[in-house]
């Protein structure tokens, strides 16, 4: 039985949505995720945008997504996302995406603080927030997304990426979804055509700005694992675990 804070939203897999292989991208998914959650928030009347005139914001500090087949252009898929529990500062919400013959295609686990948007700090959730988040099913979520520690002693792989004013929200900061295709931006296409990422484990830890000098750096632990940094300046702003399959 669908809880009355469970929200399903159908999308089609468009043009701008696939890579080389006509599939639905790593980032792409990933959005389409972020976007389902978006309309939910936006009915609750708890955006990103309602809640600018109040000082506050949503910021992602993990998200644990595992990926079982990516669908392909012109397919159907539904997303089924909910909040699925809180816990002091912490909110969580799960993510279910399914095709149109409701096979599982990924799910992904996040985990949510509000900011003090002036203050750049974590602030309490206010009472209306909270009497949602008490009602969120918590008797069934995913595996709560791992704080990662993650060190790269080298960098078998980098790249340079410098943001400009399409990256920017209206926050004014880069929007978090562009960390995951960062991570991904070093690997080659000959490597990203060979292979699938089945998990891939996120941590954020900072805010990025325009025009600054972001290095994503890959170091591979053994054959099917990579470790993920994004720092600016020496400075950390996320991390990254990752696991890889062959593909047939």
């Amino acid at each position: 039985m669908l809880h009355k804070l469970h929200h399903r939203q159908v999308f089609e897999i468009r043009g701008f949505d696939v890579d080389l292989t006509m599939q639905a991208s790593i980032p792409a998914m990933i959005r389409l995720m972020h976007d389902a959650a978006i309309d939910q928030v936006m009915a609750l009347g708890f955006s990103a945008l309602q809640l600018e005139p109040r000082g506050l914001g949503w910021v992602l500090a993990n998200q644990h997504l595992q990926l079982f087949k990516q669908p392909h252009l012109g397919d159907q898929i539904e997303v089924l996302t909910f909040p699925s529990g809180v816990d002091k500062i912490f909110t969580y919400r799960d993510y279910y995406l399914y095709d149109c013959n409701q096979n599982l295609l990924a799910q992904a686990s996040t985990t949510w603080i509000l900011m003090d948007i002036n203050r750049r700090k974590t602030s309490p959730f206010p009472e209306d927030i909270q009497a949602v988040l008490k009602v969120a099913p918590t008797a069934k979520h995913l595996p709560r997304a791992h704080q990662l520690r993650i060190q790269i002693d080298r960098a078998d792989l980098e790249k340079k990426i410098i943001p400009g004013y399409f990256e920017l929200d209206f926050n004014r900061h880069v929007n978090n979804q562009y960390f995951f295709r960062w991570m991904l931006e070093p690997f080659s296409i000959g490597f990203l055509l060979n292979h699938q990422i089945s998990e891939f484990n996120v941590k954020i830890k900072g805010e990025v700005f325009a025009d600054e000098k972001i290095s994503s750096q890959v170091q591979f632990s053994d054959q099917a694992t990579t470790k993920h940094i994004l720092s600016k300046e020496g400075e950390i702003v996320a991390t990254g675990l990752a696991i890889w399959i062959k593909k047939t």
